[in-house]
C-alpha cells in the first residue's frame, strides 16, 4: 500500500479562501540565508503526537514547537495544538500520550491547525529527535490537508552520537540522552515537553559544535554525514 493520503477515493478537502490566502503567505515567505551565523539563526524544535507508529496508516494527532535564537529557548515562542479526529485512537495508545477520545474530536481543524503550524515556524529548519517519524507524519498530514509543502529538517540522533561519541554506546531513544545530561521534563510523551526537553538537548549540541560549523549549512552537512557513517556502521 502506497502511504500517500489522497486518491481518488479519498481526495484533499478544497481549502477556504481565507485558508489559501494563509497558505500562499506562507509559501512566500523568505528563506533564512544559508551562511547566516548560527548565533543569529532561528530554529524550530518540535515534537508530535500520533496514533501509533505505523508510518502509512496512522494518524498525527498533536504538534508542538519551540523557537530557539541566541543559543536560548524563546518562551515567547511555542506552539501546542490538538488535530481534529473523526474517530479517536485506541485506548491503548491514549494511555501513552495521554490524549482523550473526546479532546481528539474536538481538535482543531486539521488544515488550519496545520497552517497555523506553518506560520509559528516559518521557513526556519526543524529540529526533531529521531526527525524522520515527525517528518513522515507531519508530511503526510499535509499532503492531506494543504497539498505537499517543502520544509528543512535536522535530526538531533544524528548530532548527539556525533558530537558526543563516548556517550553514544547504548543511547538510540530520546530518553537515553535526556538521561545523559540529566535533563527532565515535565510529561514524558507531551508533545511541547518533549518539544522542550529537546530544545535543551540542542541547545548543548550547538555548544559543543566543531568551530568549522559557522552556519546551518555547515550544520546539515555535518549532520548528514554522521547519518551515513551511522549507518554504514549499523546504526539505526
Amino acid at each position: 500500500m502506497s502511504w500517500w493520503p489522497f486518491n481518488k477515493a479519498n481526495p484533499r478537502p478544497e481549502l477556504s479562501a481565507e485558508q489559501l490566502q494563509r497558505l500562499r503567505a506562507w509559501q512566500q515567505l523568505p528563506h533564512p540565508a544559508k551562511q547566516q551565523p548560527l548565533p543569529r539563526q532561528r530554529w524550530v524544535v518540535m515534537d508530535s503526537e500520533s496514533s501509533g507508529l505505523d508510518l502509512q496508516r496512522d494518524r498525527l494527532l498533536s504538534l508542538a514547537a519551540v523557537g530557539v535564537e541566541q543559543a536560548t529557548i524563546q518562551v515567547s515562542q511555542s506552539f501546542d495544538c490538538r488535530l481534529q479526529q473523526t474517530e479517536a485512537s485506541s485506548d491503548a495508545n491514549i494511555l501513552i500520550h495521554g490524549i482523550g477520545a473526546q479532546e481528539q474530536r474536538s481538535g482543531q481543524a486539521p488544515a488550519d491547525a496545520l497552517l497555523d503550524f506553518l506560520h509559528f515556524a516559518g521557513r526556519d529548519i526543524l529540529v526533531a529527535f529521531h526527525a524522520d517519524f515527525d517528518r513522515t507524519m507531519l508530511d503526510r498530514a499535509l499532503a492531506q490537508y494543504l497539498g505537499k509543502q517543502p520544509l528543512q529538517w535536522l535530526d538531533l540522533a544524528d548530532l548527539c552520537p556525533a558530537l558526543f561519541p563516548e556517550l553514544a554506546p547504548g543511547r538510540k531513544t530520546l530518553d537515553d540522552w535526556l538521561a545523559a545530561f540529566d535533563i527532565e521534563g515535565f510529561e514524558r510523551h507531551n508533545a511541547l515537553s518533549d518539544a522542550w526537553v529537546s530544545a535543551e538537548l540542542f541547545l548543548i549540541a550547538l555548544a559543543h559544535l566543531p568551530a568549522n560549523i559557522r552556519n546551518s549549512s555547515d550544520l546539515q552537512t555535518f549532520a548528514g554525514q554522521a547519518r551515513k557513517r551511522r549507518q554504514l556502521n549499523g546504526g539505526w
